[in-house]
């Protein structure tokens, strides 16, 4: 038997998250587990996202210092930048900045960049503005895999803040094995694949890049 999948339905959250359901019939038994979880390993480790990585602001002393004019400080800016979700195909570091005037409330929609990035979540809050006070960030965001400590990342941009990049897009995978009896002696698996993202990529073209990553591993082995 061939082994086939599919499509199932999927449904895009408030918050932009994908959550797509796909269905992989015709395995043989023990072939639901294998699958299920190298797929599951891959999705979650070694999809490429984007991230911002470090922050720039002139009156910045250190990560616990305030910002005159802002109601949060640093610490809580960095946290709610590290909420944005980025989406850019360019490799190299890009600079990006937040220029406004207050008062008001800054979001992601307030980012501007040098080259292509789409802001998935442009709602997304990061500090308020309490006075009339101009207010100025320079970001730096970067394309990446996994999970990156900004202290353990030597810094190339002078003044600037590291911070702990997230780069995983997909954000959950959970999958359950079904056994289907064809006869007396003859038991069929299916495998039911449920992949979240965080919207800067779909479910399918995650699982396409994971299963593209595997053959690539695996046919070294081949010779």
């Amino acid at each position: 038997m061939e082994l086939k999948i599919t499509y199932i339905k999927s449904s895009i959250k408030e918050s932009g998250n994908i959550i797509s359901h796909f269905l992989l019939t015709n395995l043989n038994p023990g072939q639901g587990l294998t699958i299920g979880n190298a797929l599951r390993r891959v999705l979650l480790a070694n999809i490429e996202g984007t991230a911002i990585t470090a922050l720039k602001i002139p009156t910045m002393s250190h990560e616990f210092s305030t910002i005159p004019g802002i109601r949060e400080d640093i610490l809580e800016i960095v946290l709610n930048l590290k909420q944005i979700v980025l989406k850019t195909q360019i490799k190299k570091q890009i600079l990006g900045k937040i220029c406004a005037q207050g008062p008001g409330i800054l979001t992601a929609r307030c980012l501007q960049f040098d080259e292509k990035v789409a802001i998935i979540n442009p709602n997304q809050y990061i500090g308020t503005m309490t006075t009339n006070q101009k207010i100025y960030f320079e970001i730096i965001v970067e394309r990446g895999i996994g999970y990156t400590f900004g202290d353990q990342v030597k810094q190339k941009y002078k003044n600037f803040l590291n911070i702990d990049a997230i780069f995983m897009p997909v954000l959950n995978v959970n999958f359950k094995i079904n056994s289907n009896y064809l006869s007396y002696n003859q038991i069929a698996e299916s495998l039911a694949l449920e992949i979240t993202t965080n919207g800067s990529i779909t479910p399918e073209n995650a699982l396409s890049q994971a299963s593209q990553h595997l053959m690539k591993w695996f046919s070294t082995l081949v010779n």
